[in-house]
């Protein structure tokens, strides 16, 4: 009897009693399973990716008679068992599972390569080979590197950081306050959540959410980061325009005198106050809206609208401003013209009274025979008019004798006294206007 009758031969008819091996790749969470046949012409190969860092299992299944022994066969030539002890140090190990699997923990560049899975038993062997290939990339954040956000208060902020890398990156965020985020985290009391693509929201923003965000994303190859700067705006509430003070409806100032009106508004935003004046005159407007007119003319009477506005809405108030006038007046004496006689005597001082009141202050002038004018005042070497409209004649002589008319003007109208001046000797009239 030969000393392997015992045992089945490895042929096609008889698959059951030969060593067959299945190799799949885990790859989490997907498994590939793939059944290699004994006897095959060609050896069988996988190709397999991994992250740096991941966990790899490769299994290996095998079918025969005797039950076949696993073994791998590393890149670095190293065989590891199914029975024997592990292979590498803690952080990076390398074992293999009853059930044939290899396990390798935390792969790095250096695991790259093939892998060799052989079943044998005393009726023969099969393997299989994958090759491992280790692929990784640093994080690298979508977004800018810095950026400022503002965002009106009471509203939601959206402060994206979106990340890619191999192997897929782990995204954190830390507030302006120190606290640490991570995705899908719920923090009770906060307005605070990340999504699981990066995003962080933040809800009913309000002045203390204010500050700096930043972002790292980081996987075993290396950290990225992101800042933002939050900036809360405070919400406006809007309020239309409205006059609090303003000058009465009618006012009255003397004819070159100086107007005051007030209009004073408030709103949010701060109102804009425009004056319409009845000249139509650019006049000077004080920050807080009053108008201020120097020396008032008539035309400077009639309607003045204040308006106020903003974005909200507008108001208006309108002042009747009077210029107030008044004709002249000669000696209290009551008509636009008058006439008095006045008498004197030769070589002694005649004063002749022309005392005026009217609004504004009238011009005074007097006018002598001959048309001989002297307005006030007048310094004359024999005659005078004095600043009150007093005609003053020394050494009287008798040709001074004769009609004399004292004019007084203002922007009321025109006054004239005419006086008929003669000396105890002799009286002449003489019509002057």
């Amino acid at each position: 009897m030969k000393p392997w009758a015992d045992v089945a031969p490895v042929t096609k008819e008889n698959i059951l009693a030969t060593t067959t091996t299945t190799a799949t790749a885990l790859k989490s969470p997907t498994v590939h399973a793939h059944k290699f046949y004994p006897n095959t012409p060609t050896s069988a190969s996988m190709l397999v990716t991994a992250y740096l860092g991941e966990t790899v299992q490769f299994e290996c299944q095998s079918q025969g008679h005797p039950q076949p022994r696993i073994t791998w066969v590393l890149p670095d030539r190293e065989m590891v068992h199914s029975s024997g002890p592990t292979h590498g140090n803690p952080e990076n190990m390398v074992s293999v599972l009853p059930n044939g699997t290899l396990h390798m923990k935390s792969v790095s560049h250096m695991d790259r390569g093939i892998y060799k899975c052989i079943a044998s038993n005393a009726a023969g062997a099969d393997t299989i080979s994958v090759r491992l290939t280790i692929v990784a990339l640093p994080p690298i954040i979508q977004q800018p590197r810095n950026e400022n956000i503002t965002v009106p208060e009471g509203s939601t902020a959206y402060l994206n950081c979106t990340a890619r890398g191999v192997p897929p990156p782990a995204i954190g965020w830390i507030t302006p306050d120190g606290m640490q985020l991570r995705p899908s985290q719920f923090i009770n009391g906060r307005n605070l959540f990340v999504f699981p693509n990066g995003t962080l929201y933040v809800r009913s923003l309000s002045p203390t959410d204010a500050g700096r965000y930043e972002c790292s994303v980081t996987n075993v190859v290396g950290t990225a980061w992101r800042a933002i700067i939050l900036t809360v705006r405070k919400s406006i509430i809007y309020s239309r325009a409205k006059i609090t003070f303003s000058s009465p409806q009618k006012t009255d100032v003397v004819y070159g005198g100086r107007l005051h009106l007030d209009c004073i508004a408030s709103g949010n935003p701060e109102p804009r106050i425009i004056w319409r004046t009845p000249s139509k005159k650019l006049y000077f407007i004080h920050d807080n809206g009053t108008l201020v007119i120097e020396k008032v003319q008539r035309f400077d009477g009639g309607n003045y609208i204040c308006l106020a506005r903003n974005s909200a809405g507008q108001d208006r108030k309108v002042a009747r401003v009077e210029i107030l006038v008044s004709p002249p007046t000669i000696n209290g004496l009551i008509g636009t013209t008058n006439s008095m006689r006045v008498s004197s005597v030769r070589d002694q001082r005649k004063l002749i009274d022309c005392e005026t009141t009217g609004t504004p202050v009238p011009r005074v002038m007097w006018v002598l025979p001959e048309n001989v004018v002297l307005p006030a005042p007048y310094y004359g070497s024999r005659m005078t008019v004095h600043r009150n409209g007093t005609l003053d004649i020394r050494s009287v002589r008798m040709t001074d004798a004769g009609q004399l008319a004292c004019i007084a003007r203002n922007e009321g109208g025109e006054t004239k006294l005419v006086v008929q001046y003669y000396s105890s000797k002799a009286w002449y009239g003489i019509n002057v206007m």
